[in-house]
């Protein structure tokens, strides 16, 4: 069976020769301010819809590894990784002769249509809140809008900054949490060793100690006791953090779908565990 040709075209130019750059083919259209991606690939059968999804797959994996490695040699910050709806449409040809495989459309995918929150509370309060808030010297806090990034990430199919997301709100929320438990709670360790233990530092903490012993020592609560069950889906979901910033790793969908539940339990837990402002 002839070999097919999957490929996208992007509206931007690239400063490099046309060519092959490891498994992705590079077309440059300076005229018109376009390249084109592509990948080539034996059929196992004849235009099937599968076959066609799984190797538009493919070439997008491949397309944005090959983004990434651009960006950061030619420094272009503009150049950012694509989701399967910016890339689309995905057109496939067969070769000799160049005829469509599959049907003429290729396969297109949909921008995600991000619908409006369920409303929890009535709208006197939503107003409220918003007014008291815009009153105040602070900001919302900001692990509730990481989470929304992560969210809005997950739903345009963005698993690596997803589960970025969801770890930065889970440390910013425990890190702020902690570092006020110890600071009001453990008065009697001088202000160097509450400085010390509140942020890891010193003596090298972990932040699964501070988790588990610390919070102990501050709270008298440990984080895996009041998770449960869902501390392992915790350290998991670390395990999956680890391999995307240290390893450049690509989490599935379901593994940034359980690192955005895991992300919303651990916040309920520790926000509830957070010391009581003044006037409160």
């Amino acid at each position: 069976m002839a070999r097919v040709r999957v490929s996208f075209t992007i509206r931007r130019t690239l400063s490099l020769a046309a060519g092959l750059y490891a498994n992705v083919e590079l077309e440059c259209s300076p005229d018109d301010g376009t390249a084109t991606l592509a990948l080539w690939f034996e059929p196992r059968s004849e235009g099937a819809f599968e076959e066609q999804e799984s190797q538009s797959e493919r070439l997008l994996v491949e397309a944005n590894r090959f983004l990434r490695w651009y960006r950061f040699v030619t420094g272009e910050a503009s150049v950012v990784e694509l989701t399967d709806a910016q890339a689309s449409p995905f057109r496939f040809v067969s070769e000799p002769g160049g005829a469509p495989w599959g049907g003429n459309d290729g396969i297109r995918y949909a921008v995600p249509e991000h619908a409006p929150a369920a409303r929890t509370k009535p709208l006197a309060q939503v107003e409220s809140e918003i007014r008291a808030g815009l009153q105040s010297a602070v900001g919302p806090p900001v692990w509730h809008l990481l989470v929304l990034d992560a969210d809005v990430a997950f739903a345009e199919g963005r698993n690596r900054e997803a589960v970025i997301f969801c770890w930065s709100a889970i440390e910013s929320c425990f890190n702020t949490t902690f570092r006020d438990l110890v600071q009001t709670n453990l008065t009697d360790l001088n202000r160097n060793d509450r400085d010390s233990l509140a942020s890891g530092t010193g003596r090298d903490i972990s932040l699964t100690n501070r988790m588990t012993a610390g919070l102990q020592l501050a709270a008298g609560q440990s984080l895996h006791r009041l998770l449960g069950s869902d501390w392992e889906r915790l350290r998991a979901s670390y395990r999956v953090r680890n391999r995307v910033v240290h390893e450049g790793g690509e989490p599935s969908p379901d593994e940034a779908e359980r690192c955005l539940a895991v992300t919303r339990r651990v916040l309920r837990e520790v926000e509830a565990l957070r010391p009581a402002a003044d006037g409160e």
